[in-house]
């Protein structure tokens, strides 16, 4: 019982080093988000530059050494476009941007063992819509002089994507006031009628990608539901 004192001791000088060197691993800075589209190109900086060599880190993680003015490529990627054409002054490359490339990024400078700014990448990206997704309507089949509700399948996007909705090709804006379009990929017709047949497409938007379903509304469904009806 006498030692116990002098091995808690122990621990607590442990516990301190262990906890030094994990705050070493990332700078005590809150993040400035940057927010990129998929499949695209960006260039991360070391701030303030100077000439001397720059190892960079993404969640503790090191992930690439920037040495003097030669830029580093993130896993030796190639841009998806072809050839572009990178300033050489150190910066950290980052070409074909993917989703799993979010997360924090800091670089430590060589000479004087700073760190610089932290960047959050955050990627932006609209999925496809999976050919098992379709445009649902409320009813199936639609009813003269009813309400008709239709649910556009939106996939995974970030930021939140615009829905827009277009029939026979034409922006709903166009058409008439029938149409109420919801910002969560909803659209209704109070009043269906033979006006209301044709194509109906959803289109999910943001400034990194798009997305869109469409279905038909035909007449001959709605003639054929009202001859099953009781006379």
């Amino acid at each position: 019982m006498g030692h116990f004192p002098h091995y808690l001791v122990l621990l607590l000088i442990l516990m301190i080093a262990l906890s030094e060197t994990i705050h070493t691993l990332a700078p005590k800075k809150a993040p400035t988000e940057r927010l990129v589209p998929i499949g695209s190109t960006t260039a991360l900086e070391c701030e303030p530059y100077t000439s001397s060599n720059v190892t960079w880190y993404r969640d503790k993680h090191v992930i690439a050494t920037v040495e003097g003015h030669k830029n580093a490529i993130l896993n030796e990627r190639k841009p998806r476009g072809g050839e572009e054409r990178i300033p050489e002054i150190g910066f950290l490359v980052i070409f074909d941007v993917q989703k799993e490339d979010e997360g924090n990024y800091y670089c430590q400078r060589e000479n004087d063992s700073k760190w610089g700014e932290v960047f959050q990448l955050k990627i932006a990206y609209v999925d496809e819509i999976s050919q098992n997704e379709k445009i649902k309507l409320e009813p199936n089949v639609p009813t003269l002089g009813r309400s008709l509700v239709l649910h556009c399948p939106i996939p995974k996007a970030y930021p939140p994507p615009k829905v827009t909705w277009t029939v026979n090709s034409l922006p709903i804006s166009h058409i008439s006031s029938d149409y109420v379009a919801f910002p969560n990929g909803t659209l209704i017709i109070s009043h269906f009628s033979y006006h209301h047949f044709g194509y109906f497409e959803c289109n999910i938007n943001n400034f990194a990608g798009h997305a869109s379903t469409n279905t038909f509304i035909d007449s001959r469904e709605l003639v054929a539901n009202l001859g099953k009806l009781p006379s």
